[in-house]
């Protein structure tokens, strides 16, 4: 007869441990600026590269639009790895071109880690001086981050 083999019992209850083994956070972020462009309008090229400057700026600095726990910073003990891929592109619609981007981020971490979604999105509205961008972040499985990019990449970039 086997036995069955049993680990456990009660935990610390008055400490908080930091979990030893990391955690993967993966988001998809849509941003939508909400404005249309006609064809060949000739503000759409200047938009796109203020656009793009911002998101890169944004991602460049993503530890100032990341909100963790009082306790933690954005340091080896707490965020292990950061990645993020990102495209800006023009919709294809008939009803006008809307200017807009998809994001994903991929976080490694011992923590809590939520995107400051307030803080992105006003830094977007100061940069292209509009009144409001639309968001949507979805969370992604580690196994499913190449369909994301794949994704991004459907007009060859």
């Amino acid at each position: 007869m086997v036995n069955m083999k049993v680990k456990g019992g009660i935990s610390n209850l008055d400490e908080k441990a930091v979990s030893s083994k990391p955690k993967k956070s993966f988001f998809h972020l849509s941003i939508s600026t909400n404005q249309k462009y006609e064809p060949n309008d000739k503000h759409l090229e200047n938009d796109s590269k203020i656009f793009d400057d911002c998101i890169n700026d944004i991602l460049h600095n993503i530890k100032d639009y990341v909100k963790l726990p009082e306790d933690h910073k954005w340091d080896d003990d707490h965020i292990t790895d950061a990645e993020a891929s990102y495209v800006v592109e023009v919709g294809k619609q008939e009803k006008g071109k809307r200017l807009h981007c998809h994001i994903l981020f991929k976080f490694v971490h011992r923590s809590k880690i939520h995107l400051d979604y307030d803080k992105i999105k006003q830094r977007i509205i100061d940069r292209l001086g509009i009144k409001n961008v639309y968001m949507l972040n979805r969370l992604v499985r580690p196994t499913d981050d190449m369909n994301v990019i794949s994704y991004l990449n459907k007009y060859g970039k």
